[in-house]
């Protein structure tokens, strides 16, 4: 079993579910669950697992298109299935490769990339300034099937009696040497 993405998430916190089909989707279903939540929550690893990927722009090629669901990032759980977050913040507390327990934290909900509410697309210029319209985390959960991905709704998976506790002190200060580094390399 996992737990939520962030402490204290409850069904009432879902504003997409798994498999939802809205009309500015073009049909295409729903591939993982949205979760509502303030700016800057600590997002945290669903099982133990490790760091597969981080998108940001830092480190894609010259095709920004996986940026086009924001700033994500990608766990392998100790069972082989993959976890993955989008519309994050963009630097993360953690690096490739990295082990991590089960609760300790990943990321930071945002809203990076394309975001809507209500069918509507929600411009950088709005969603950049409080309350911050359009926070919230992407929640996937996937295996590879001859090499496609195979999904499936991340609430079969999670038990919400499962308590999350980190050291939120510790991540934010990982997050300020990491945004230092950026200034001092311009």
């Amino acid at each position: 079993m996992i737990c939520t993405p962030y402490k204290n998430a409850k069904l009432s916190d879902i504003s997409n579910p798994f498999g939802a089909n809205p009309q500015w989707y073009g049909g295409i279903p729903h591939t993982g669950v949205d979760w509502v939540s303030y700016y800057g929550t600590p997002l945290v690893a669903p099982e133990d697992c490790m760091i597969d990927n981080i998108i940001t722009d830092e480190n894609v090629s010259e095709d920004l298109a996986p940026l086009t669901r924001g700033y994500g990032i990608i766990m392998k759980g100790i069972g082989g299935k993959f976890h993955l977050y989008w519309h994050c913040q963009p630097v993360f507390p953690v690096g490739l490769g990295q082990q991590l327990k089960q609760g300790e934290i990943v990321a930071f909900m945002g809203n990076s990339g394309f975001v809507m509410r209500g069918g509507v697309v929600i411009p950088i210029e709005i969603r950049s300034k409080p309350p911050y319209p359009g926070t919230h985390v992407h929640q996937e959960i996937f295996t590879f099937v001859n090499g496609q991905r195979q999904y499936e709704d991340p609430l079969l998976s999670i038990d919400f009696s499962i308590p999350i506790q980190y050291n939120l002190i510790s991540s934010i200060m990982i997050v300020i040497k990491k945004i230092i580094n950026l200034l001092l390399k311009r």
